[in-house]
């Protein structure tokens, strides 16, 4: 009976030391709120920190706060292919000066990512790297009533940039260059969200504001994934001009290959989205495909519930913003018109209709759209300010009986004469 007694003792001390060495000290309860600033605690509730990373590896809703230029970052475990479900809330988070290909939010597929935002939160990722980087296979979910600017980095040399928020750029020899495809992407309740793709003016292509990333050298762009915005969120994606851009919503462009395909993407919220491609030497649409050398990136806007307002200027001479295209679900629009020293508004016109009443020959003026329900196509064209006409001067009475005197006189002298 002692040696089974024994026995037993030895088997639970065994089961101890092997669930203390199993389960990794981060498991253990700890703190549910993560101070991006604050290294000196090594781990919480379903997350750890190291070497600047911040990765969450469970379930446990999680606080974060902090503002950090200092290379900090979090990650979404993978948890070794499982996968796992992460639960965050960004409370005035700014996470910024990040290295080449560095993002500041990871999502790690197959994991997935429910993200609330409350106040003013920034990301803008290192060279290369996505805004927030939520790649094929991974998933997030953005909700909340607080506002989120994610913007993707620039290139370097002829690698490709980052989506604002979806794939990575793509890297010279690696992959054959392709930028990462988007993964999905749901944003919802009365959350504010700004995208904004890397862009560069040297050798490198554009991502998306939301959906694909660049590609590099001979590689393609990043499809767009799958993009859905429902409650009364409001969204703007603007696509990253470079040597060819990318997509507002969709593909990233690409160099010397395809520009990534348009993705999935659909609309019901009630607010407000607008989406603006890239430019370079072809444009990325507005919703649709990311642009290459060979072709501008063909624009979905109208097969998905949207229409494009187009706004530009003929001739020179003056301004309309915002300039460019923009795909737009609903809601209004205001353009703010201003004319060079020395001109003034000649003509405004909405397709064939000329809306410029008496703004003509005004130094400034604007246009404003209500309601959109269609496709628009606004022109603005300045002239040579005009001279304003002398001032004849009056002639009052007096003047007037003078000169009639005057007159009188002249032609009694020349009767006299003759």
């Amino acid at each position: 009976m002692k040696r089974l007694f024994i026995s037993f003792l030895s088997v639970i001390s065994a089961l101890v030391f092997l669930l203390a060495v199993a389960s990794p000290a981060w498991a253990a309860s700890g703190p549910t709120s993560i101070d991006l600033t604050d290294h000196a605690i090594a781990s919480g509730t379903d997350w750890h920190y190291a070497a600047g990373v911040f990765t969450i590896t469970g379930a446990t809703p999680i606080t974060v706060t902090g503002t950090v230029s200092d290379g900090t970052r979090i990650v979404i475990d993978d948890n070794g292919g499982a996968g796992i479900t992460a639960n965050l809330t960004f409370n005035g988070v700014s996470i910024t000066g990040l290295g080449s290909g560095q993002s500041p939010l990871t999502v790690s597929p197959p994991s997935a990512l429910n993200l609330t935002i409350t106040n003013t939160n920034t990301l803008s990722a290192g060279d290369g790297a996505a805004g927030i980087t939520v790649e094929s296979g991974a998933t997030l979910v953005i909700d909340g009533s607080g506002t989120l600017a994610a913007t993707g980095g620039s290139g370097s040399g002829g690698d490709g940039v980052g989506a604002g928020i979806g794939g990575g750029g793509g890297i010279s020899g690696i992959s054959g260059g392709d930028g990462g495809d988007g993964g999905t992407v749901t944003i919802e309740g009365s959350a504010n969200v700004t995208a904004i793709g890397g862009g560069s003016t040297f050798g490198s292509v554009g991502g998306a504001g939301i959906g694909g990333g660049g590609g590099a050298g001979g590689g393609n762009g990043g499809d767009g994934g799958t993009v859905t915005i429902g409650g009364s969120a409001n969204v703007t994606a603007i696509g990253g001009s470079a040597r060819t851009g990318g997509a507002g919503i969709g593909g990233g462009g690409s160099a010397n290959g395809s520009g990534g395909g348009s993705g999935v993407f659909s609309t019901t919220t009630t607010g407000l989205v607008t989406a603006s491609g890239g430019s370079g030497y072809n444009d990325g649409a507005n919703i649709g495909a990311g642009g290459s050398m060979s072709s501008t990136g063909t624009d979905i806007s109208n097969t998905v519930g949207c229409f494009v307002v187009d706004a530009s200027v003929s001739g020179g001479n003056g301004s309309i913003s915002p300039l460019g295209s923009w795909s737009v679900n609903r809601g209004d629009m205001s353009f703010a018109i201003t004319a060079d020293s020395g001109y003034a508004i000649d003509s405004i016109m909405d397709g064939l209709t000329d809306v410029t009443g008496a703004q003509k020959g005004q130094a400034s003026g604007a246009y404003a759209l209500s309601g959109i329900a269609a496709n628009h196509a606004i022109v603005v064209m300045f002239g040579l300010k005009g001279t304003p006409p002398t001032s004849v001067p009056t002639l009052n009475a007096w003047a007037l009986a003078l000169l009639a005197l005057l007159m009188g006189g002249v032609v009694v002298v020349r009767r006299r004469q003759a």
